[in-house]
């Protein structure tokens, strides 16, 4: 089943029931509000409620039941756009891995034992100094990166595999 699909199927299952749930807090019967327009309310909401601190406005036509199956549609499409859900995520981390592999076995072989980062001075007062060595094997390689990244990697490794009907 292709994912807009997947999105397709849970939408048409549980927005309405959201929309209706709305519109009788708006206390209109306008049949027009579209799933798109609930979920851009809902953003709208988040953003007011982060950036404001308001949760008056938009955030009242929510209640608990509507916001959490919003967060729940949210953490669906992480899952099925950047994790286990789809193959995609596994190509696009493959070369990530590939690296990572590849930078683990240098260090591992270029460091040869132990080393260190200090050492004594060898003057008459015994004081101790940092010692640089620019010549020391690389000992690592830091990556920072966005979810976008991380969680195809993760679901590339196997850590905490799950399905979206089972969290």
């Amino acid at each position: 089943m292709e994912l807009d699909q997947r999105f397709r199927e849970w939408d048409k299952k549980h927005l309405p029931a959201v929309a209706s749930r709305v519109r009788d807090r708006m206390g209109t019967t306008e049949e027009a509000l579209l799933p798109s327009d609930i979920l851009d309310m809902f953003e709208t909401c988040r953003m007011e409620l982060s950036v404001l601190n308001v949760s008056e406005n938009m955030c009242d036509l929510f209640d608990d039941t509507d916001v959490r199956l919003l967060r729940l549609r949210e953490d669906l499409s992480t899952y099925y756009v950047k994790g286990y859900g789809t193959e995609l995520s596994y190509r696009v981390a493959s070369p990530l891995l590939a690296d990572l592999i590849t930078s683990m076995q240098s260090v591992v072989v270029g460091a040869g034992g132990v080393f260190s980062f200090f050492s004594s001075s060898s003057s008459a007062s015994s004081s101790r100094h940092l010692h640089l060595d620019l010549h020391l094997p690389q000992v690592a390689h830091l990556r920072f990166a966005h979810a976008a990244t991380i969680l195809p990697l993760v679901a590339l490794l196997g850590c905490y595999p799950s399905s979206p009907d089972q969290p």
